[in-house]
């Protein structure tokens, strides 16, 4: 197997590969953005598209929240905080910003109606 970037001929082969077992689950264009990083392919000997993939920097944020207060003082102390962080994720041209909250009280529920969407996999992380 090689590594190897991404070519016109390589792409033919992605566009093949994602309609016929990912175009229900996420749009092509989604994984041919230019902001992605190091579009790479994995090819066999005979140069055959395995796998494709990237590298896509997240704008995470992270919360250390005083759970004494009231849920209407974290609550607004969430939304002034989130304001800050999406008005700091445009400026740096992010499409998105991603959050990761713990089980400890009722935060997926606030994250949900304060415009946070479930992702459609489970997120993963790798400690190097």
């Amino acid at each position: 197997m090689k590594v190897e970037h991404l070519n016109p001929e390589y792409f033919r082969q992605v566009v093949r590969i994602h309609e016929k077992h990912f175009r229900n689950e996420f749009p092509l264009e989604n994984i041919l953005d230019s902001k992605i990083l190091n579009q790479l392919v994995i090819v066999d000997n005979d140069d055959n598209v395995i796998t494709f993939g990237g590298i896509k920097l997240l704008f995470e944020l992270f919360l250390v929240t005083d759970l004494d207060r009231s849920p209407r003082d974290r609550v607004l102390a969430l939304k002034t905080f989130l304001n800050k962080a999406i008005t700091e994720a445009r400026r740096k041209e992010f499409e998105q910003v991603h959050c990761f909250p713990s089980e400890i009280g009722d935060w997926v529920e606030i994250l949900g109606k304060v415009g946070f969407s479930q992702t459609k996999g489970r997120a993963l992380y790798m400690n190097l």
